[in-house]
């Protein structure tokens, strides 16, 4: 095999250079072959996103209730008979407990933290099953439909992920994203396959000759190899 390759090799540059002598001739003396230049182009490195979240998010913690209660002597709510804050009720934004709960529209489900000033319903798991960014919690927007995939982004401009790409870019970057803002991965993306595994399934008579069970990679970095192999052609 070497040898064939050494010998292929050969052959190339003996046919560039009869290549060179016809178009010298066609051309003229004054024919100069352009030298090749290796074009250093800046490519992003491949990297994995974290899956998404398939249910909507609980809210994020942001302050501390221990605190504020101490710096601003936050003292606990005096009931006056009215529709009664139950007792597991506790604020997501600060971890207050529900003696500093208010009951903010008269039973209807809303209350309202005395420590943190938040609104707040209590927290109910939904049965939705579309995918929320895992940077910011918003619900991804479906863009793209394909044969075997959908496309869903982040359209939050202030979510985590957004900011972080920005910040990391250099005055370069920048003014070439102005111009050409397809060359850049600034939002979440996430694509949703729609594969039929069952084929794939122990079960199945005609097994394919890759043993799937045995690659030592997530179904996520599965779907996105087979996306490259089937866009690209490799």
């Amino acid at each position: 095999m070497p040898q064939i390759i050494s010998h292929l090799l050969i052959v190339i540059q003996y046919q560039a250079e009869v290549i060179k002598a016809l178009c010298a001739l066609l051309f003229g003396k004054n024919f100069k072959p352009k030298p090749d230049k290796m074009t250093d182009k800046k490519y992003l490195k491949l990297s994995v996103d974290p899956l998404p979240i398939f249910e909507k998010p609980k809210p994020t913690k942001i302050y501390d209730c221990n605190e504020l209660i101490a710096q601003n002597n936050i003292k606990p709510v005096k009931s006056r008979g009215g529709n009664v804050v139950p007792s597991d009720t506790i604020c997501p934004y600060c971890g207050a407990t529900h003696e500093y709960i208010y009951d903010n529209n008269g039973g209807h489900g809303q209350f309202l933290c005395k420590v943190c000033k938040s609104t707040f319903f209590p927290f109910k798991p939904t049965k939705d099953d579309e995918p929320y960014c895992p940077f910011c919690g918003n619900k991804l927007v479906r863009i793209k439909e394909r044969k075997d995939f959908d496309i869903y982004r982040c359209n939050n401009r202030d979510c985590s992920f957004r900011k972080k790409k920005l910040s990391a870019m250099d005055s370069s970057q920048k003014a070439l994203y102005r111009q050409s803002p397809h060359l850049f991965k600034l939002r979440y993306i996430y694509r949703k396959f729609n594969f039929n595994f069952t084929p794939l399934s122990k079960e199945n008579d005609n097994l394919p000759l890759v043993d799937l069970p045995n690659i030592k990679a997530s179904p996520h970095v599965l779907g996105l190899i087979l996306t490259y192999r089937i866009n690209y052609g490799w």
